[in-house]
């Protein structure tokens, strides 16, 4: 199906955003992370064949989990009154950008403070220590987990490199592995737990990214017959 998206388009999927619990605040966010939910949804979600229909809600659905999991930890650092940057650019020594916090502020002695936020269900080092949560996890969860695990370890080295003061957010119910812990706990690392559900909001999402596919598709359908 065609994917090229005229401004009239992407505006009625921007509103339809919006109606369906995805709003402004969140679409500003995801820009700051370089991603475009209109386009996303445009190309993930309304045209998408049924084949890929269960793949693609999931995967918008949690891209779109960790652009919330970002907001919501920018409200509760500005909520302590920080000044908070969101995608902070980490240089190098030939003032080259090697890498983004998620979020940075600087605390009341004006010291820079680092934040990886990692909205997920399970952050694991070790396969051993993979922790079965729903019945329909599988191999790929472990790797993806597994992978997970190791991107932040690496992040927070890079991070460390900029700052002393570096926090790793994390949300209610996801599962970190006691060897990650004790890695970051070394590297003097805060590990900082918010009250959000990680799998409930992620069901909220989804719930949302599916009503919308079932808008577009109907319609689609209505076309047909």
């Amino acid at each position: 199906m065609e994917k090229y998206i005229d401004n009239e388009k992407y505006n009625e999927i921007f509103n339809n955003l919006k109606k369906h619990g995805i709003d402004e605040n969140i679409m500003n966010i995801a820009s700051k992370m370089d991603i475009d939910l209109v386009r996303l949804i445009n190309d993930k979600i309304i045209n998408c064949g049924e084949k890929e229909r269960e793949k693609n809600i999931d995967s918008v659905s949690k891209n779109i989990l960790g652009i919330y999991g970002n907001y919501v930890a920018y409200l509760y650092y500005t909520g302590l009154g920080h000044n908070v940057f969101l995608e902070y650019p980490i240089f190098d020594e030939n003032n080259k950008i090697i890498t983004k916090a998620d979020l940075a502020f600087f605390d009341k002695d004006n010291n820079l403070n680092l934040c990886e936020v990692k909205t997920a269900f399970e952050i694991i080092l070790n396969k051993v220590n993979y922790k079965k949560i729903k019945e329909d996890n599988d191999k790929i969860d472990i790797i993806k987990y597994l992978n997970i695990g190791k991107k932040l370890l690496k992040q927070v080295k890079k991070l460390k490199k900029k700052s002393k003061n570096v926090n790793v957010i994390i949300f209610n119910k996801c599962y970190v592995d006691g060897i990650i812990k004790e890695i970051l706990n070394k590297n003097n690392v805060n590990i900082r737990l918010l009250s959000l559900d990680v799998f409930e909001l992620y069901d909220q999402i989804k719930n949302n990214i599916l009503n919308i596919y079932n808008v577009y598709h109907s319609q689609n359908m209505s076309k047909i017959n």
